[in-house]
C-alpha cells in the first residue's frame, strides 16, 4: 500500500521525536513534582524572605548563552558578624582536625 504523501514529506528531521519526547515527560514531571516545587518555595519563604528563586545564565550547546531559573539554597543577604562568626568556627575546626592527624602516619603533610 501507498501513501498519498510523498516520503520526504511525511518523514521529520532528526531529533523531532526525541525533542518532543524529552519536553512530554518535561511537562509531565512538573505536573507531577508541582506541589513539592510550592512546599519547597513555601518553606525558602519562611525561612529568609528573599527571593525564592534566582536567575542563573550558562553556556549551552554551541557555546548559546541561556538562562535558567533555580530555587536559591542559601540566605539571601548575610550580615557581616554572621559571616565573620562561621569562619572563625571553619578556622577552629580546622586547627582541631591538624592538631589530632599530626601523628598519623596515613596522611600526607
Amino acid at each position: 500500500m501507498t501513501s498519498r504523501f510523498p516520503r520526504s514529506a511525511t518523514k521529520l528531521p532528526q531529533g523531532t521525536w526525541q525533542r518532543a519526547y524529552d519536553l512530554g515527560f518535561a511537562l509531565l514531571g512538573y505536573q507531577v513534582f508541582s506541589g513539592c516545587f510550592l512546599v519547597g518555595a513555601g518553606a525558602i519563604r519562611a525561612d529568609d524572605c528573599g527571593p525564592v528563586v534566582f536567575r542563573q545564565e550558562r553556556v549551552g550547546l554551541g557555546r548559546r548563552m541561556f538562562r535558567i531559573l533555580k530555587f536559591r539554597t542559601m540566605k539571601a543577604v548575610v550580615g557581616k558578624g554572621r559571616t565573620r562568626a562561621w569562619l572563625q568556627r571553619q578556622r577552629r575546626a580546622q586547627r582541631r582536625v591538624r592538631v589530632a592527624l599530626r601523628g598519623a602516619r596515613r596522611v600526607l603533610p
